[in-house]
């Protein structure tokens, strides 16, 4: 885009959107908390392109931590190149650098998500539920080789389109594992205030601080059980109840076995509890004692993260057999992630300035 890139007008559910006259705005596709989707046209690619425009509204109001959030999911997206991760196509430039308050985000175009899927009448077949599984693990090797934990893997964070194509968005919450390739910044600390409760693995509710990649793969287990039960498999209404529901389904876990991923006031806590043996996902799901679907899902949902299976195993899975491809499942490779504004104050002008500093990065990528 240069300085003659010249705007247009229309108006998406009472919300006027400036963008580049190549984007053809046609409908909304949604809106939230942040703002408002549009469905648009790229007039500049073929007659079918479609895209997703993202104005987010107040950028800088009422709350800057959901600026940074917003920063942190642009920031990251310029990165990633995945077939299974959502692509960030353009960070529409300001059109006045120094006062914008609006910022415009182009996505691809995705018609739905998971989670209307799984609350539609549309039947799923077991190839169905097989491929979407697939697709969710390959790209979550993809993110982990990156040194990305996602933090917020759900059904509506995973968009899909009618030829049954999953590409996973929404990385507001995602942080950089700490590992000695990738470096997370000293204010990047992991936190409990992650993913919605409903996939939210043990080892945060139980307040460990070092958790890491095993807490999506939990998340993964989840929404595979939900895909196969079309209904949430672990739908607490609090934190405590959460963790009642995973005992429940798992069994109480001994307490000298989960002494060193809990905090010290759940540690207490698990030690009060009354040992239940759990129902077990066999039974919750109805599945026969060799179903793969059983095995992997069993292997995802271990309640000490270290047992985990990792997506790459995953992939090996014989659940996957008909779709592994190790030559067709690639990570992640560029220069190591870099995230330099979490280490620093929180204030307008920091986050201004580099919310600028990410719209020249992506021009710089897609020139």
């Amino acid at each position: 885009m240069t300085k003659a890139t010249k705007f247009h007008s229309s108006v998406v559910r009472g919300t006027v959107f400036d963008v580049p006259e190549h984007y053809e705005v046609i409908k909304s596709s949604g809106q939230g908390s942040y703002g408002v989707v549009a469905q648009a046209k790229d007039t500049r690619r073929s007659s079918n392109s479609r895209v997703a425009i993202k104005k987010i509204l107040n950028l800088f109001s009422p709350h800057l931590l959901d600026t940074k959030r917003n920063l942190r999911e642009v920031a990251i997206l310029n990165y990633l190149s995945h077939e299974n991760v959502i692509k960030l196509i353009e960070i529409i430039p300001p059109q006045d650098k120094a006062a914008f308050d609006d910022i415009y985000v182009v996505y691809d175009y995705m018609q739905t998500d998971m989670h209307k899927v799984i609350v539609s009448k549309q039947s799923l077949s077991d190839e169905h539920i097989r491929f979407f599984a697939y697709q969710l693990v390959r790209g979550l090797k993809y993110l982990h080789s990156a040194g990305v934990v996602h933090r917020d893997l759900k059904p509506s964070n995973l968009l899909l389109n009618a030829n049954c194509d999953l590409k996973i968005c929404d990385f507001g919450l995602a942080r950089l594992a700490r590992t000695d390739e990738v470096e997370e910044s000293k204010d990047a600390a992991m936190t409990g205030y992650v993913a919605t409760r409903w996939y939210r693995a043990p080892e945060i509710i139980l307040g460990d601080e070092s958790y890491g990649y095993p807490v999506d793969v939990w998340s993964v287990g989840c929404i595979i059980a939900e895909l196969i039960e079309r209904r949430p498999l672990l739908p607490g209404k609090d934190y405590l109840r959460q963790l009642h529901m995973i005992f429940d389904l798992l069994g109480t876990p001994e307490p000298e076995d989960i002494k060193h991923i809990c905090s010290d006031r759940a540690y207490r806590y698990v030690q009060s509890m009354p040992k239940r043996a759990g129902t077990g996902i066999k039974k919750r799901l109805g599945l026969e004692s060799d179903s793969p679907a059983l095995d992997l899902i069993s292997k995802m949902l271990k309640f000490h993260p270290t047992e985990r299976i990792t997506a790459e195993e995953a992939l090996r899975h014989p659940y996957f057999a008909d779709l592994h491809d190790p030559t067709d499942e690639p990570g992640y490779v560029g220069s190591p992630i870099s995230l330099p504004f979490e280490a620093e104050e929180l204030t307008e002008a920091n986050l201004r300035r580099s919310f600028l500093t990410e719209v020249a990065k992506n021009r710089q990528r897609h020139q």
